[in-house]
């Protein structure tokens, strides 16, 4: 009714959001102001299932399915206020982030008598969060992953299933370069040993520059130590490279140690150790050789 919407428009201006609804616990259905919904293709007052009839209709995309679940039922379960963000397409097809705060409000007994929503529209956050996300957690130099990203990636792969390999990759000779044609010609060479990695694995696989010229290579979804040695092989022979300038002329080479995971798995830093230990012992018998960590 018209006192309603004038409230769910008090909120919106002193929110500042771009809309409110009133949720209904026990019938999971918002109620809203009709225009309101009109840019997600909805032209009725009163939704039922939600967010379960939001992720079916393709308006809430499926990577903010969960987040947008757990929200509900944490409201539905007596909290005092819960949020989500959601990664909604509108229909006009565009795709656009919104953050979507839900406040039970009680009685003097404690008894929730209203469930108020707000959805504030969080693109421009959004971008400027995943820019900064993504300055922290890259190479300035080469754009791969730096360490932080890395670990990053790898906190999240040690908890799945699968085999997968950690290779730390040494380029052999590369100081000559930086000493003989100075730090330009190197920075050069390494954007040059970054394109390279990137064209030898798999666009699941994950590349990092730790600092200077020590790479890692996490290659994913393995079926054992002879495809590692082997999928290792092609990456060093790929890294195999004659830079010339003026008359003179540098070869440089990549050694690369090999941790297992599940294997060797405990932990990023001991990953780390343990390709370093393969890493010495490939370099004690020939550079530009690969070894497994035993």
């Amino acid at each position: 009714d018209l006192q309603v919407n004038e409230e769910r428009l008090r909120i919106a201006t002193e929110q500042m959001v771009n809309m409110v609804f009133d949720y209904d616990r026990y019938t999971k259905g918002i109620y809203y102001t009709t225009d309101q919904m009109l840019k997600y293709g909805l032209d009725c007052p009163y939704l039922s299932n939600i967010p379960h009839s939001l992720i079916e209709k393709g308006i809430i995309m499926p990577e903010s399915a969960q987040e947008c679940i757990a929200a509900f039922e944490a409201i539905d379960q007596g909290a005092d206020r819960a949020s989500c963000n959601m990664k909604t397409r509108l229909n006009d097809h565009s795709v656009i982030w919104e953050k979507v705060t839900l406040i039970n409000i009680f009685d003097e007994e404690g008894k929730v008598t209203r469930t108020v929503g707000t959805i504030e529209d969080i693109t421009e956050r959004q971008k400027r969060e995943l820019s900064l996300k993504y300055m922290a957690e890259r190479d300035h130099l080469t754009g791969l992953y730096n360490r932080a990203g890395l670990e990053s990636h790898m906190n999240l792969l040690l908890d799945l299933s699968g085999k997968h390999a950690f290779l730390l990759i040494d380029m052999d000779n590369f100081k000559m370069i930086n000493d003989t044609w100075g730090h330009q010609t190197g920075d050069k060479v390494l954007k040059d040993i970054a394109s390279i990695l990137l064209q030898s694995v798999r666009d699941h696989d994950i590349v990092a520059r730790l600092g200077g010229d020590e790479f890692v290579v996490i290659l994913k979804n393995l079926e054992g130590p002879k495809e590692v040695l082997r999928r290792a092989d092609q990456i060093s022979y790929s890294l195999t490279k004659t830079y010339e300038q003026s008359t003179q002329s540098i070869t440089v080479s990549a050694t690369i140690g090999i941790a297992l995971i599940p294997d060797h798995h405990t932990s990023y830093k001991e990953l780390y150790a343990f390709a370093d230990t393969a890493l010495y012992q490939a370099k004690l018998n020939h550079k530009g050789k690969c070894a497994i960590y035993e």
